[in-house]
């Protein structure tokens, strides 16, 4: 059977029309170029999104240089495991003790959008468009940094996976697929295998300078460690590059 491929491309004019218009703001809202920036937590809350998945939204502002002024939203989803750990992560870099229960990650919300935290952050988006935060350090309010015990870790969100029958997270496998997810790299998913994650992350070389303590850990406890590259001058928001 013939499709009339003028008349359906007709139907979707308005539909084009409108995601014309959301491209032009960029990746999911965000205008901001993925690199290294200062920010300041705007707003910070739990909700839902389209979908209904509870998510934790967070609203930062550029404080200097170019994209002064302009905000970054992320989403850090409160329904997967992945994402559970990378929210506990976040709430350890920004200097706040992880709850043990999650009821009480909404009023941590509210803490941080009171307390107005500034922070250095990577900014990176994954294929999806969605935004990751890699906090570097927490800055005070006389722009210094404050020291903190515990190493720069990652926080980046994941694209919402689809429903799947309950099964146990081997915790390399997680901590891999977290790595994956905060610093861009695609070609895996939550059904990706340890092996397989590894056969794709042999493909990719990473610079010493890029990574922290528990990252660099984490390529050499998965026998992962002669894709690192030691440690060079720092070029802020470099790209990495296959093999």
């Amino acid at each position: 059977m013939s499709i009339d491929i003028k008349s359906k491309l007709a139907g979707m004019k308005k539909t084009w029309l409108n995601n014309r218009t959301e491209a032009e703001k960029g990746f999911n809202g965000n205008t901001v170029p993925a690199g290294i920036y200062l920010f300041k937590i705007a707003e910070s809350n739990v909700g839902s999104t389209s979908s209904g998945k509870l998510s934790w939204f967070i609203k930062s502002v550029v404080l200097e240089g170019d994209c002064k002024d302009q905000t970054v939203l992320t989403m850090l989803n409160l329904e997967h495991d992945v994402g559970q750990q990378i929210i506990c992560q976040f709430i350890n870099a920004m200097g706040y003790e992880v709850p043990e229960d999650i009821s009480e990650v909404p009023t941590i919300a509210d803490e941080f959008q009171k307390a107005g935290i500034c922070f250095r952050g990577k900014l990176t988006y994954n294929k999806d468009g969605y935004a990751g935060m890699r906090v570097i350090e927490v800055i005070d309010n006389e722009g210094t940094a404050e020291s903190t015990p515990e190493p720069e870790v990652e926080a980046e969100v994941i694209p919402e996976p689809e429903p799947e029958p309950e099964a146990e997270v081997d915790p390399l496998q997680a901590e891999l697929l977290a790595f994956c997810a905060a610093n861009g790299i695609e070609d895996v998913t939550d059904d990706s295998t340890v092996d397989e994650i590894k056969a794709m992350l042999g493909e990719y070389s990473m610079k010493e300078e890029e990574l922290d303590k528990e990252e660099i850990e984490l390529l050499t406890r998965a026998g992962m460690g002669d894709m690192i590259v030691k440690k060079s001058p720092l070029k802020p928001a470099a790209v990495r590059k296959k093999k």
